[in-house]
């Protein structure tokens, strides 16, 4: 499905070029409300989300599990506040990651008493087979997108992303 914006029929490009703010006349007019970006924004990344099957994965257990593949290995309790969850919710979470051998448990080597929990060689494969799936999904959108569009999307997530790795966009 061609989703490039069409000229009118017999009406020609306009000759000024850019509209307001250095904008293409069609782009141009008031700034789309943050309500509505939230609902574009949470429809895409559930689309993306949902189309990872590997490993029959709750969105919670794919979190964790990314996480602990980014960050190393974490305390529970650590984890647990990380993703927002209980410490008890975690822990069956965690359990569960266990006994699916995508995760296992360890002493921490600074406390004897302390439990790490860390990602398994499995774990690790069924989180890039899920990275793969949803790269996939992406790349099947951004493909229905026009040139300029796709630059625009990949700036924009990249901005944002920079935005959240320096800690400023916390609200």
């Amino acid at each position: 499905m061609d989703r490039r914006p069409q000229e009118a029929p017999g009406k020609p490009a306009d000759p000024r070029g850019p509209g307001e703010h250095g904008k293409p006349e069609h782009l141009a007019g008031p700034p789309v409300p943050p309500e509505e970006l939230i609902v574009a924004a949470e429809q895409v990344l559930r689309h993306v989300r949902h189309s990872a099957r590997t490993g029959g994965l709750s969105a919670a257990a794919s979190s964790a599990l990314a996480r602990l593949s980014r960050e190393g290995p974490r305390r529970l309790t650590e984890l647990a506040r990380a993703e927002g969850v209980s410490q008890p919710g975690m822990t069956q979470l965690v359990t569960r990651l266990e006994h699916a051998g995508l995760v296992r448990r360890t002493t921490a080597a600074d406390d004897g008493r302390g439990v790490l929990v860390e990602p398994t060689g499995t774990g690790l494969e069924v989180l890039e087979s899920r990275r793969a799936e949803r790269a996939r999904a992406l790349r099947h959108l951004v493909a229905e997108l026009t040139e300029p569009e796709r630059r625009a999307v990949e700036t924009a997530l990249l901005a944002l992303a920079r935005v959240i790795e320096n800690g400023s966009g916390a609200p």
